[in-house]
């Protein structure tokens, strides 16, 4: 009997169109819709199917299950080019049968392979990490099924971690280093690198449903608080740097909406609220209060300059306090770390009481906004804070009163008519 491995490779693309052609056939007897294409998140609520022929289709639904699979993980350092390093996928395809198979990792995908090939007439060697193979197996079952694989010929090294996998010619070396720190080498074939999967999730704008990721994948905990400071509670180190944000959970009820961030977010859809209807004047975008770099003192610069504007009102979120309530109206300030000049804010509060808009006043000693920074400028710019006052701060749960939102935007668009 000679192996063909062409026709057990061709057989083996038969079987797996067979079984996809086997799921749509269910989709299509089940009624179920279906896209072919890759599919994006826009919002927790809308996927954008981008389809082969350039076609764009937005399906929108309550709930949205993520089902994309998995993808294979590696050891820094070490490319998979599924040519002579290879993950799972790869020594599934190979056009001859190796004469060396080199086995990073001693789990059951990896294993499974090794049996497959050791079969078929090639020496296969298995590198790990730890001192048995299968980890989570119980060890009884572990330490049998070795027994088992070395008898089909598999050689194990265990207690070894791997240091470098590279090409050299038409072979691949391995060097690894043993549990006593002293040094080995392998040459083979083809090196199947198989330490586990990790979620594939490339290209699915995970961070607009506030799902963060680094290098080993997916990362989603708890929020905890200790000696006053923020931590999340999760099962692994993650990566130095990765950028982390609370997860949205919009919540409305009749009085309220809660959501993180709500800081940012209602500052600036205020902003814009006022542009559907503003006809002279202008709306700046900063980030100073956030990161400074100067932005505020530039932009005062370029607008009292260019356009005369001497005049300037902070949207921003403050805080509800003992003295600031919850439902009262909107906040203007008097004083925070920066004092802005009586008369200016005398005038606001003069029109908001001719409006009839529902308003409350605020002093804090500390705290600050854009306003500091056009304070400190060289520039004759007055200036007021004027927002909502929110309720859990700086957590997940921000909360903000309706009425106070309300009466935000109508002080807003009433004062860049009025002053």
């Amino acid at each position: 009997i000679k192996l063909n491995i062409e026709k057990m490779m061709s057989n083996k693309n038969k079987s797996i169109q067979v079984l996809t052609k086997g799921v749509e056939f269910l989709c299509k007897k089940n009624k179920v819709t279906y896209f072919k294409g890759k599919g994006v998140l826009f919002s927790k609520n809308d996927i954008i199917v981008y389809e082969d022929n350039n076609k764009r289709t937005n399906v929108k639904s309550k709930n949205i299950v993520i089902a994309t699979g998995s993808t294979v993980s590696s050891l820094p350092g070490i490319e998979i080019d599924e040519k002579n390093i290879v993950s799972s996928t790869g020594a599934l395809s190979f056009d001859k049968v190796p004469k060396k198979l080199a086995i990073i990792g001693g789990g059951y995908i990896g294993l499974e392979m090794g049996s497959v090939w050791s079969r078929l007439g090639t020496e296969v060697t298995v590198v790990e990490y730890l001192d048995h193979i299968t980890p989570g197996m119980d060890r009884e079952i572990s330490s049998e099924f070795q027994k088992i694989l070395s008898k089909q010929g598999i050689k194990f090294k265990l207690n070894s971690k791997v240091t470098s996998v590279k090409n050299q010619n038409d072979s691949v070396i391995v060097d690894f280093v043993n549990k006593d720190s002293s040094k080995g080498s392998l040459k083979a074939d083809k090196v199947l690198v198989s330490i586990g999967r990790k979620p594939y999730t490339e290209g699915l704008n995970l961070s607009k449903i506030g799902v963060k990721k680094d290098s080993k994948g997916k990362i989603e905990g708890k929020v905890i608080k200790k000696n006053e400071k923020i931590f999340i509670d999760f099962n692994r180190e993650i990566d130095r740097g990765t950028s982390l944000t609370f997860k949205m959970n919009f919540k409305e009820s009749n009085d309220y909406i809660q959501s993180c961030y709500l800081d940012n977010r209602l500052g600036v859809w205020n902003a814009l609220k006022v542009a559907e209807k503003l006809e002279n004047g202008i709306i700046v975008f900063s980030c100073w209060e956030e990161h400074g770099g100067g932005s505020v003192g530039f932009l005062t610069n370029f607008i009292h300059t260019k356009y005369n504007i001497s005049q300037a009102l902070i949207s921003d979120i403050t805080w509800v306090t003992e003295g600031v309530k919850a439902g009262e109206g909107v906040a203007i300030s008097l004083r925070d770390s920066g004092i802005p000049r009586k008369k200016f804010v005398n005038k606001i509060i003069d029109l908001a009481k001719k409006n009839n808009i529902s308003y409350q006043l605020e002093v804090e000693s500390s705290g600050g906004s854009d306003g500091n920074e056009i304070q400190k400028s060289p520039f004759p710019v007055d200036w007021c804070f004027i927002g909502a006052a929110e309720q859990n701060v700086h957590s997940p749960k921000e909360k903000v009163h309706k009425d106070d939102i309300k009466s935000m935007v109508e002080i807003y668009e009433m004062l860049m008519k009025e002053i």
